[in-house]
C-alpha cells in the first residue's frame, strides 16, 4: 500500500509519487468502448515530453499559458507539465462562449492555449491581427521525443517550482459579475491538498470517479491532487450523463459531486418509491462507495435526508476558488448533519461580528490578478479573507453556512432574507427542479419556479387535465393550484416574510449552456433577474 507524500508543489508532490508507484495503476479513461488504465511512469512520461515541448516553443518561467480541454488525460499531463517549467496555467471552462473566452485570454496574458482541436494539442491562443501566432505542435511531434520516455526518470530534467511562485490563475465562476483571476502560488495549491488528505481518512486503495470540470478548483484540487498525494486510482466519468453506467462499470468507493448531482440521484431514488429499502442508492452507484463528498452550494436538505436513510450520508465541505478552494470538510468519522465540517489542518476560521466566515492560512490566495483593489476588498490587514458567506460555529467548531451576502434579499419592510434556503425548501417537491426568489425592494418574496417535467407530465396524466401545449400546462388552473398548495406547505415553518406570496412558472430551466448557471452549477442570480425581467415584473405588477 502506498502511503501519502510531502512536498510544497503538486509538480514535487508528483514526481515523488511516480518515484513511489511507478508502474501501479493511475488513471483510467474510456477508449474505443472500454475503460483503459495507465500507469504512474506512463503519465510521467507524457508530462515530461509536452513539457519538453513547451520549453521548444519558447515558453519561460511566469509565462502563462491557457489549458482549454474537457477533463481528459491531456489536461492532467498540461497542468502538471506548465508547472515543471515553471509557468502559470490559465485553465479556462470549456462552456465558455467565445466573447468570454477571448475576453479572458487578453486579460490573463495568455498567448499559448492548450488544446485539443484539429488533432493539435498546441494551439496559439487568439485568432487575430492583433497577437502574434506561435508555432503549432502536433501530438505526433510530441510523440516524437521519444529520448525522454526511455529515460528511466523521465522527470529529471525538469526542478520543482518554488512553493511561493504563481502557480495558476484561476477564474472565478462569476456569480457577481465578471470572473476574477484567483492567484494562486505553488504552496497554495499543495497545502490545501495536503490538509485535505489529513482531514479526510482515504487510503491508496481507493478509487474515485471523476465528473467535474478540472478547470474548476473543487475538482482540481478534491480529486486530481488528492489522488496524486494518495496514489489511488481515479477514473475519468465520459459525461455528466454517463455517470451512473460509468459508476456501475468501474464500481469507485469515493465520488464528489455537487447538490445537483445527489439531488438528481436522489429523486431517482424517490421516484422509484425505494426510499426506505437500503441498497438501492449504492447498486445504482456500483455498490463499493464508502464515501459521497459534496461542495460548491447547499444541498438540499430532502436529498440529504435520502442519502442518510440509504445508510450513505454524504459529507458536506465548503470553500471557494480564494482559498484554494477548500475550508472546511467532514469525513466519514467527523461529520455533523447539515454542517460543512470543520476547518482543516492549519486553516483559521472565525465569524466576524455581521456574521460573515473568515479564515487564514497557507491556502489564502496571493490576491485577485491585476486587481489590486479588489484584493484589498477581501484580504484585510491581518491575513482575513472575507469570504462573502454567512455562518456560524457551533460549541465543536463545526461550521455552519446559511447565505451569501451579497444574495441577501432586504424586502421594503426592511426584514433581511437568505434565498438559498428557502430555494433549497421548494427544490425539494418532486415537482420543482429547480426555483430562484426574488424581492429586493418589494413588499413581499416571489418565485421564479422551474416545474420538473417527468413529474408534472405524470401529475396531468393521472388528473386527466385537458392540456395540449407546455404553455398550457404552465397556466393551466389545477397545475397552479397545487403548485399553491405545495409551495406553502414547504414554507410552513418559515417566518411570515419568508412565505412566497406570487410564483410564476417557467417553461424552461437555468443551465450552463444559457449562461445562466456556472459550471459548478450555481445559480447566476443577476443574470437570471435580467433575462426575466418582463416575468418578474408580472409578479409584482
Amino acid at each position: 500500500m502506498a502511503a501519502p507524500i510531502q512536498g510544497d508543489s503538486m509538480f514535487e508532490l508528483f514526481v515523488r509519487r511516480v518515484a513511489i508507484s511507478g508502474e501501479a495503476p493511475a488513471l483510467w479513461t474510456y477508449e474505443e468502448g472500454q475503460f483503459r488504465s495507465c500507469t504512474w511512469n506512463d503519465l510521467a512520461a507524457d508530462v515530461a515530453a509536452v513539457a519538453a515541448s513547451l520549453r521548444r516553443l519558447g515558453v519561460s518561467p511566469g509565462e502563462r499559458v491557457a489549458v482549454e480541454l474537457p477533463n481528459c488525460h491531456e489536461w492532467i499531463v498540461a497542468d502538471l507539465a506548465i508547472a515543471a517549467i515553471g509557468a502559470v496555467s490559465v485553465p479556462l471552462h470549456v462552456t465558455y462562449k467565445s466573447e468570454e473566452r477571448i475576453r479572458l485570454l487578453e486579460h490573463s496574458g495568455a498567448k499559448r492555449s492548450i488544446r485539443a482541436l484539429g488533432g493539435e494539442l498546441f494551439e496559439p491562443a487568439y485568432n487575430n491581427d492583433d497577437v502574434s501566432l506561435v508555432d503549432l505542435i502536433g501530438c505526433s511531434e510530441i510523440e516524437s521525443w521519444e529520448f525522454l520516455t526511455v529515460d528511466a526518470a523521465p522527470l529529471a530534467p525538469f526542478s520543482s517550482p518554488k512553493p511561493e511562485d504563481l502557480a495558476t490563475i484561476v477564474y472565478t465562476s462569476g456569480t457577481t459579475g465578471h470572473p476574477k483571476g484567483v492567484m494562486l502560488s505553488h504552496r497554495n495549491l499543495a497545502f490545501d491538498a495536503l490538509a485535505l488528505v489529513e482531514a479526510f481518512d482515504d487510503s491508496s486503495e481507493d478509487r474515485r470517479l471523476t465528473f467535474l470540470p478540472f478547470s474548476h478548483l473543487y475538482a482540481r484540487t478534491c480529486d486530481l491532487y488528492t489522488w496524486i498525494i494518495l496514489g489511488n486510482e481515479l477514473v475519468l466519468a465520459r459525461s455528466r450523463e454517463t455517470i451512473l453506467d460509468d459508476c456501475k462499470l468501474m464500481r469507485p468507493t469515493l465520488i464528489n459531486g455537487v447538490p445537483y448531482f445527489y439531488q438528481k440521484v436522489a429523486d431517482a431514488v424517490r421516484a422509484e418509491g425505494k426510499i426506505d429499502q437500503p441498497g438501492t442508492l449504492q447498486k445504482m452507484l456500483g455498490g463499493r462507495i464508502k464515501m459521497f463528498a459534496c461542495g460548491g452550494a447547499p444541498l438540499a436538505d430532502y436529498a440529504a435526508d435520502i442519502f442518510a436513510k440509504q445508510e450513505s450520508p454524504v459529507r458536506n465541505g465548503y470553500g471557494l476558488s480564494e482559498s484554494a478552494p477548500v475550508i472546511s470538510a467532514s469525513s466519514r468519522r467527523i461529520y455533523r448533519p447539515r454542517s460543512v465540517g470543520r476547518a482543516l489542518p492549519g486553516v483559521e476560521v472565525r465569524i466576524a461580528d455581521d456574521g460573515e466566515v473568515l479564515t487564514r492560512g497557507p491556502h489564502v490566495m496571493q490576491g485577485y490578478y491585476k486587481d489590486a483593489a479588489a484584493t484589498a476588498e477581501v484580504i484585510d490587514g491581518d491575513g482575513w479573507l472575507h469570504t462573502g458567506d454567512l455562518g456560524h460555529l457551533d460549541d465543536d467548531q463545526f461550521l455552519f453556512i446559511t447565505g451569501r451576502k451579497k444574495e441577501l434579499i432586504v424586502t421594503a419592510t426592511g426584514k433581511k432574507v437568505a434565498p438559498a434556503q428557502i430555494e433549497s425548501a421548494l427544490a425539494s417537491d418532486p415537482l420543482i427542479a429547480q426555483a430562484i426568489v426574488v424581492g429586493e425592494g418589494k413588499n413581499f418574496l416571489a418565485a421564479l419556479v422551474v416545474p420538473n417535467p417527468e413529474a408534472l407530465r405524470e401529475f396531468i396524466r393521472q388528473k386527466r387535465l385537458w392540456v395540449f401545449s407546455k404553455r398550457g400546462a404552465l397556466r393551466h388552473r389545477k397545475v397552479l393550484a397545487v403548485y399553491r398548495e405545495r409551495i406553502d406547505r414547504l414554507l410552513a415553518d418559515h417566518p411570515k416574510h419568508e412565505q412566497i406570496v406570487r410564483f410564476t412558472l417557467l417553461g424552461r430551466g437555468f443551465t450552463p449552456d444559457s449562461g445562466e448557471m456556472t459550471p459548478k452549477l450555481s445559480l447566476r442570480r443577476e443574470l437570471i433577474q435580467q433575462n426575466c425581467a418582463a416575468e418578474i415584473a408580472a409578479l409584482y405588477r
